[in-house]
């Protein structure tokens, strides 16, 4: 993450960091889908309501033996993933060369967050001290409204 934070432009940081975020979390849906797609594969669904219920004590180790076999088989299929990960990025570059076309493309404005707009919408309807002055007034309750 520190990479990424280093190589955006410091207005853009939230915009980077959301994007890391976004990346981990869907990362982290996607194996936990691959993981219980080749946990249950072939399993019976009693037996498998059986393990997810916690009610192991009364099965036989013949059918919880494809279960861990399948558990194996998942946890080898990440670490292939993540080895492969590993490799991508010691393929990326190193330095700060290979930074030096990022954030200067991007100041030339062609990306607008929301918040920037909003900004900027603000800003074109009342100056600093008049937003400021309105977002201090108390709001008048409407009539028959309690508040």
């Amino acid at each position: 993450t520190a990479a990424i934070m280093g190589a955006v432009p410091a207005r853009r940081r939230g915009i980077a960091a959301g994007a890391a975020t976004l990346l981990q979390q869907t990362g982290a849906v996607i194996s936990i889908a691959l993981v219980m797609a080749l946990i249950t594969a072939q399993i019976p669904k009693a037996t498998l309501f059986a393990i997810f219920s916690g009610l192991t004590k009364g099965l036989s180790s013949a059918k919880l033996a494809p279960f861990i076999s399948n558990m194996h088989d998942a946890l080898w299929a990440l670490t292939a993933i993540a080895a492969v990960g590993v490799v991508v990025c010691l393929l990326r570059p190193r330095g700060a060369a290979h930074l030096a076309a990022g954030p200067a493309a991007e100041e030339d404005g062609a990306i607008v967050t929301a918040g920037e707009l909003a900004a900027e919408g603000a800003r074109a309807l009342m100056g600093a001290g008049e937003l400021a002055a309105a977002a201090r007034e108390p709001v008048p309750a409407e009539e028959g409204v309690s508040l």
